[in-house]
């Protein structure tokens, strides 16, 4: 392979231990072009928010593949709190997704100790757009008692791969939310990773997602408990329809030290064809004994009971999971803070998700 060829092709959301090989979960293989053009937001920046210094290296779900090429091709933008800053309205960045040449997006959020904030970032595509790629890096550093939570939302329309990688290092009593809502796009990869370094800090993630026609998810979600007493949620739910695949990889990783700690990780998943592919593989390593750590997933059609109830009741079947598979997505946007945007989102789901056969 020539250098050309290894700058082309980026292996990304590595799973941190490895399986077996021939089940081809333990990393994704994404071919991106060697430069990309920046993608400019439409921003609404909240009063006395002000900008920063770029952050020290911070790990990310999709790796450090992607990592130094999102820095070859985009310039941090940097968004600093103050210490005790308590920032009301939310930070929103949208992108407006044309396709044609690669974009690419580095952000940056420095959270200062006791500080609050809300980052709404909106990958929109447009109704006239070209099939194409964009690709973004969200990297946060969120100090002692500090918290930020991080909405993002996927509607890039059919023809759009989008790579999204968010990292984010947690300081003593720290907290990070993020939501991540996919609605849409051709492949979609996103790799999420937090290290809970401080004690008592927290991290929560809640992925909603609908995969349909012959779309891709590939997702990879780490929580890494250094510090003592922390705690991480990852809760995943969604519907796959038509020839789609979705690739869950969700890991909870106890280092040694981290007494005290808890994680917790939970899927559903609707599956709505015979014909979708559906991996998911939960991971939990421990370094250290006095940890908790626990898995759940639903992953299948509807309960018999619950369908004969609903059809008991004038509805047909095709009827009862196209209604599932909206409130799954409909329950997830109601988590986004900001009404103006949330009410966006709805009347979206409500127009382009839910397609009846």
């Amino acid at each position: 392979m020539n250098a050309t060829q290894e700058a082309n092709s980026l292996v990304v959301n590595h799973l941190p231990g490895q399986t077996w090989n021939w089940l081809k979960m333990n990393d994704a293989r994404v071919a991106v072009e060697a430069s990309a053009v920046p993608l400019e937001a439409q921003m609404d920046v909240p009063k006395g928010l002000s900008k920063g210094q770029s952050l020290a290296p911070v790990g990310g779900g999709m790796g450090p593949d992607y990592d130094r090429w999102i820095q070859q091709n985009a310039a941090p933008q940097v968004f600093q709190t103050a210490e005790g800053q308590k920032v009301v309205q939310p930070l929103k960045l949208t992108y407006a997704l044309n396709g044609g040449a690669t974009g690419a997006v580095a952000c940056q959020i420095d959270a200062k100790a006791d500080s609050r904030l809300t980052v709404i970032m909106d990958f929109a595509g447009q109704p006239e757009g070209q099939p194409g790629t964009a690709a973004f890096s969200t990297k946060l550093h969120i100090a002692s008692g500090a918290a930020v939570t991080l909405v993002q939302i996927h509607r890039s329309g059919a023809g759009q791969r989008i790579l999204n990688d968010v990292g984010a290092v947690l300081e003593d009593g720290a907290r990070f939310d993020v939501l991540h809502l996919i609605m849409d796009g051709s492949h979609t990869y996103v790799g999420c990773q937090a290290d809970l370094k401080g004690d008592q800090s927290y991290f929560n993630a809640d992925v909603a997602y609908l995969v349909q026609n012959e779309d891709l998810l590939d997702t990879n979600y780490v929580a890494l408990h250094h510090g003592k007493k922390t705690e991480s949620r990852i809760t995943s739910a969604g519907v796959l329809r038509d020839r789609a695949q979705k690739l869950f990889r969700g890991t909870i990783d106890f280092k040694k030290g981290a007494a005290g700690s808890v994680g917790n990780e939970k899927e559903d998943v609707m599956l709505m064809d015979d014909t979708v592919v559906n991996k998911t593989i939960p991971l939990i390593l421990c370094a250290e004994e006095d940890v908790e750590g626990n898995h759940g997933a639903t992953i299948g059609k509807l309960d018999d009971a619950l369908l004969f109830y609903m059809e008991s009741r004038g509805m047909d079947a095709d009827e009862i999971y196209e209604m599932i598979a909206k409130s799954k997505l409909e329950a997830a946007s109601r988590l986004i803070p900001d009404q103006a945007v949330r009410e966006d989102v709805q009347a979206y789901i409500e127009a382009h998700q839910v397609q009846k056969k």
